[in-house]
């Protein structure tokens, strides 16, 4: 009878040690579990919030330099309904709050209101000062706005900065609620699990290791993709990203609802760059395209012979004052078209031309002989065309141009040198009567 007892006290502790031990490794799969799904989540938290905090702050800066360049012409001629319109444009982008022109005392010109409600007022901040005192665009941020100031000026000139705010409150709503959303499926999900493990303890252990099994594969392997593509976005790489596995669950939502933010991530950056080296009046590119393309074109190993033509319209002034901003604008444009399609007839596909300022358009030419094909390229868009009267009906003189000439590397090796060397003939041209071509001549000029 002792030993009866005996031996149950043996099973029996047997049956309590092998049951304590599977508990035990319950247990600790239970918690490695909670683990690695909260720092699943953490992971993927942190992963968006700060790729959000990231394009928010690219989006802003860019927009806020793209106004800067845009801007500056109207704001040196105080033409507040060009502004307003450039405002209206870049308030109607998604969660930009508010987009304020102001002068160089920091008070506002513009707010992008009809009825400009805050004209006058004083913006006195840090940010709106160091904008104003430097040349690059000041950043402020906190958790739920971003705020970008960019000087405007013309030359050396400071003629006031545009302040551009986004809200970022709806995308930081839609991040939180989304993880809210993952972890109550998830928990949900355990408990359910934790049930099976429960009533099937006799098979806990093979049980707790594939579910262990599962959740790595199905839940942490695929939150851990979506945080590696969220460093990728981050990084500017949105190459193959497919991230959808058709699955219907709930990781395969946030994995559709990840790549379509990811889409619309890339396709916003790819817009903004866009605009940002387009001139936005005459849709050729802009300063910052031909400072770049410049820059590509002296850099280049062997170095290959180029030519840059600078351009500078007449009589554009006496447009404007004649007829009003909106008429020297559409000359303007209609200038740009009428030179990019002669450039196509005359230069083969070897001119490239830019508007780099006001009136100012550049040609970077590579014909050769590089002088011969500059010259004759410039000479074609400074020819007066046949039947043109010398002013029009209403005595306004023709919108003419005057152009310097300057050849890399014969007169300068640098893009400042060179573009200093085409602004010189450029003037020559001026003085020269306008209308004219000037090839650069250190110490002198020869008009053509």
């Amino acid at each position: 009878m002792r030993r009866g007892w005996g031996l149950r006290r043996k099973v029996l502790t047997g049956v309590v040690a092998v049951t304590g031990v599977l508990l035990a490794a319950l247990v600790a799969m239970v918690l490695y579990e909670r683990g690695s799904q909260q720092a699943a989540l953490r992971l993927s938290q942190a992963s968006q919030q700060h790729l959000l905090a990231e394009s928010a702050r690219e989006r802003t800066s860019v927009l806020a330099d793209q106004l800067a360049w845009t801007l500056s012409n109207d704001l040196y001629y105080f033409d507040l309904q060009a502004i307003g319109n450039q405002l209206a444009f870049a308030l109607d982008l998604p969660q930009i709050e508010q987009v304020v022109v102001f002068d160089s005392d920091g008070r506002v010109v513009h707010d992008g209101s009809a009825e400009i409600s805050t004209y006058g007022d004083a913006l006195d901040s840090s940010l709106i000062r160091a904008a104003l005192a430097g040349d690059l665009v000041a950043l402020r941020a906190d958790e739920d706005t971003i705020e970008a100031a960019r000087r405007i000026g013309i030359g050396d000139a400071v003629l006031g900065g545009v302040l551009v705010r986004m809200d970022l409150a709806e995308l930081n709503q839609a991040v939180d609620a989304g993880n809210l959303r993952l972890e109550e499926r998830l928990a949900r999900s355990s408990r359910w699990r934790l049930a099976g493990m429960a009533v099937l303890l006799a098979l806990v252990v093979l049980s707790g290791l594939a579910a262990g099994w599962a959740i790595q594969r199905q839940i942490v392997r695929p939150i851990l993709s979506l945080a590696q593509a969220a460093r990728r976005i981050e990084s500017g790489d949105y190459r193959d990203l497919a991230l959808d596995s058709g699955r219907s669950d709930e990781l395969g939502e946030l994995e559709r609802t990840f790549q379509g933010m990811a889409a619309q991530i890339r396709q916003t950056h790819q817009e903004v760059a866009a605009k940002a080296y387009l001139d936005t009046l005459t849709g050729l590119p802009n300063r910052r395209a031909f400072d770049e393309r410049l820059a590509a074109l002296v850099a280049e190993q062997p170095a290959r012979p180029f030519a840059l033509l600078f351009l500078d319209l007449d009589n554009l002034k006496q447009v404007n004052d004649r007829h009003g901003h909106d008429a020297g604008d559409l000359a303007l444009a209609a200038f740009a078209r009428q030179a990019a399609a002669l450039m196509a007839r005359v230069s083969s596909g070897q001119g490239w031309l830019a508007r780099i300022g006001g009136d100012e358009f550049a040609v970077l030419s590579t014909g050769a002989p590089v002088s011969g094909a500059a010259v004759a390229l410039a000479e074609a868009l400074a020819r007066k065309p046949a039947g043109e009267p010398e002013t029009a009906v209403d005595g306004t003189p023709p919108l003419t141009a005057s152009i310097g000439i300057a050849l890399f590397p014969d007169h300068a090796r640098t893009p400042s040198d060179l573009l200093r060397c085409a602004d010189t003939a450029m003037y020559q041209a001026k003085q020269a009567g306008k209308r004219r071509v000037v090839l650069y001549r250190p110490g002198g000029q020869d008009a053509s």
